[in-house]
């Protein structure tokens, strides 16, 4: 999934990109970042990383120090949002700052769940996952660990679908 919205923000050829992740304890947004970061600098493209992670007591504090971060960021801007969550908060901050999303800032997040992607304003961009070959995946682990008490399997990763394009990101680069 991450690798699909990364191709597709770098589609528009912008000079900046940047990634939003969500808990430096979940070890899946450093996953994200890590990627994001190799894909862009192959790509030759300046990279920021948001890495002040909201805690739950001081997410107002964090979202102050997020949309100082966000107004600095160069322009044009693909922004990664690490789940559908994040790419919420990036719209929100957006609109608080005045920063017209995709004109200045294009935004994609990756889950896509429909309740919060349909509901911002404008609508968030996301990459779905493959569920379906996850669960999958997940019953044959499952079966594997019945069949052999003790069996742990390895952490394993799964597929995306599609990115569905909604209203935060360009369909294509606009020139000066």
């Amino acid at each position: 999934a991450t690798h699909k919205a990364i191709d597709a923000l770098l589609a528009l050829d912008f000079e900046h990109y940047a990634y939003i992740g969500k808990d430096r304890l979940q070890k899946w947004t450093l996953d994200r970042a890590e990627i994001a970061r190799q894909a862009f600098a192959r790509a030759k493209k300046t990279y920021h990383h948001f890495d002040h992670y909201p805690e739950p007591k001081s997410f107002i504090k964090t979202f102050a120090e997020f949309k100082a971060w966000l107004s600095a960021l160069p322009r044009p801007c693909g922004v990664l949002a690490a789940n559908d969550i994040v790419g919420e908060w990036v719209l929100e901050a957006a609109h608080q700052l005045g920063i017209p999303i995709p004109e200045a800032m294009t935004v994609m997040s990756i889950d896509n769940d429909p309740a919060i992607c349909e509901y911002t304003h404008p609508s968030l961009a996301s990459v779905s996952p493959d569920f379906e070959s996850s669960g999958e995946l997940a019953a044959s682990m499952a079966l594997d660990m019945l069949e052999h008490p003790g069996y742990r399997p390895a952490p394993v990763s799964y597929g995306a679908n599609e990115i569905v394009r909604r209203r935060s990101i360009r369909e294509f680069k606009l020139f000066d």
